[in-house]
């Protein structure tokens, strides 16, 4: 059975380092890089990298915005290198997060669409908080909890 390399931690540092890439970005140097940052004995594959698609997601937003760059922003100073350097990495990360953002906010109406088709749910009742709902399922609790009437088959 394979080695699992990508954990919670080795993909936010992964996805750190997309964030901060400058020049060209290729799935073999990103995986020659993500090897020697990691110090992994054998190097990673692309498709290791591609079954996460925070990974794929943040490569994919690099990429572009590697592409819209203008070369000419450079000044030569070293300060303002490194501020534009930051603003690049910054603005990465929030293209990525915006974009994350998009799918986790269409995935949610996608559910409250689900939801509001299913029968016997009331959609409002997703809105109340934790404790009404807790209020509500007692309730239910101790109405199920009552003992049943006796029958009187007799007549008397």
């Amino acid at each position: 059975m394979p080695a699992i390399v990508i954990n919670k931690t080795s993909k936010k540092r992964v996805i750190d380092e997309i964030n901060k890439w400058e020049g060209k970005l290729t799935w073999s140097l990103l995986c020659k890089y993500i090897t020697l940052a990691l110090e992994l004995d054998k190097e990673i594959s692309r498709h290791t990298l591609l079954n996460y698609p925070e990974i794929k997601d943040a490569f994919d937003n690099k990429k572009e915005q590697l592409k819209n760059i203008n070369l000419n922003t450079s000044t030569g100073q070293v300060d303002l290198d490194a501020a534009l350097k930051e603003i690049n990495r910054l603005n990465s990360e929030v293209s990525r997060l915006n974009k994350q953002n998009t799918a986790l906010k269409e995935r949610h109406v996608t559910w409250l669409k689900n939801i509001y088709m299913m029968k016997g749910v009331d959609v409002s009742s997703i809105d109340s908080s934790a404790a009404e709902v807790k209020k509500r399922i007692n309730e239910i609790n101790a109405k199920l909890q009552r003992p049943l009437y006796k029958l009187d088959r007799k007549g008397n």
